[in-house]
């Protein structure tokens, strides 16, 4: 049974202050909710009613991952240690293809120009291919075999396109014409044209062209010592523009203090 509220003033203004007394109470306690951990109030509507027996925490912010970090300078590292090794080994097969380039170039007597006293076969250090063939070779005696002269001028055209001196013009002009000099070989590194580098091979050479002939020639007519040379000299060219071009390593960069 409900009972009906009393009309009775006395009792209406008890009621209400009843009523002010719950509202006062519950005021209170929401402005007295406990807080989280992290530092955020609860939910007192929900926490009230009943229906949220715990306190809602903020998420925790979110930080940078220390895996991904690591990660991350690991693989810096292991590309730079690549590189670096790329470079030991370029640095050394250059310094091996100079010395195997002029032990060929003494053993066929054109090493030194016996007029200018100029090196052929010149050391280019940390630059290019290690070596740069700077001069033709000398006019030779006719009492020489005519099978000498061959041999000889078939190695200086090999020797000479393993120094990718025409590589070496297009990129760096101004320095390899000062390791040039004053050789007949200046008016071809002047003027980029193989018709001006045949002209002055043949007032000197008995084979003035590299045809293929030329290199298969060599090849029957070398002893096995210059046959492992030259089969040296190749695999060196190739690995070199093969670490040179996985790595974006420029062989003909000008080096620091260079023309």
């Amino acid at each position: 049974d409900v009972t009906p509220l009393s009309k009775d003033p006395t009792t209406l203004q008890e009621s209400f202050d009843d009523l002010k007394f719950i509202s006062d109470q519950n005021v209170l306690e929401n402005q007295t909710q406990p807080t989280s951990k992290s530092g955020g109030h609860a939910n007192p509507t929900l926490e009230q009613s009943g229906m949220l027996p715990f306190t809602v925490k903020n998420p925790p912010p979110k930080s940078k991952s220390k895996g991904s970090e690591t990660t991350s300078k690991k693989v810096k590292t292991k590309s730079s240690d690549k590189r670096n090794d790329a470079y030991f080994q370029i640095t050394k097969l250059r310094r091996q293809s100079y010395t195997t380039a002029r032990s060929l170039a003494k053993r066929f007597d054109f090493h030194v120009h016996p007029t200018t006293g100029k090196k052929i076969v010149t050391n280019t250090g940390d630059w290019g291919m290690g070596f740069l063939i700077t001069d033709f070779p000398a006019p030779t005696p006719r009492v020489k075999s005519h099978r000498q002269i061959e041999l000889r001028d078939s190695l200086w055209w090999i020797l000479f396109e393993l120094s990718d001196i025409e590589w070496a013009m297009e990129t760096a002009r101004p320095l390899t014409a000062n390791l040039v000099g004053e050789s007949e070989l200046k008016h071809f590194i002047r003027s980029a044209d193989p018709n001006t580098l045949f002209k002055y091979a043949k007032k000197v050479m008995r084979r003035p062209y590299p045809f293929i002939g030329v290199f298969t020639m060599s090849i029957r007519l070398l002893d096995n010592s210059s046959w492992e040379e030259i089969k040296f000299l190749l695999n060196s060219y190739r690995s070199m523009h093969q670490i040179a071009r996985d790595q974006n390593i420029h062989l003909f960069r000008i080096p620091k203090g260079g023309n």
